[in-house]
């Protein structure tokens, strides 16, 4: 029977093509996310700006206080969001690891396994 397939090879078939499914959207998750990364930084750095030039104009008595406040505001807010997306970049990367089936042990259960392994003082 050549052209008989396996329960083995039915069911690798069968969880093979969600997990490449899974893969590619974790893949595609990734790269959107590496961009939206990119532009908040661009925007953190431009807030940056932005809070020393208020600063030098209510300095130099050009504009009130509020503006400093209204740019720094705007700075917290777009490094707030840096920061989101910084998480959202790793979690990502850990489900796509999880997804391609691990390639990490827990520190703890690592830890214990080094203990076991070492030799007995003398």
């Amino acid at each position: 029977m050549e052209g008989a397939v396996s329960r083995d090879e039915v069911s690798r078939r069968k969880y093979a093509a969600p997990a490449a499914v899974a893969d590619a959207n974790l893949r595609t998750a990734e790269a959107k996310e590496q961009e939206r990364r990119k532009v908040l930084g661009e925007a953190v750095t431009n807030n940056q700006r932005a809070v020393s030039l208020a600063n030098e104009r209510y300095q130099a008595g050009l504009e009130s206080l509020i503006s400093v406040l209204d740019a720094q505001r705007q700075l917290f807010a777009a490094q707030d969001s840096l920061v989101q997306s910084d998480r959202a970049v790793a979690e990502n990367l850990v489900a796509l690891y999880k997804a391609l089936g691990g390639g990490w042990e827990d520190v703890e259960q690592r830890e214990m396994r080094e203990r076991q392994e070492q030799p007995a003082p003398r």
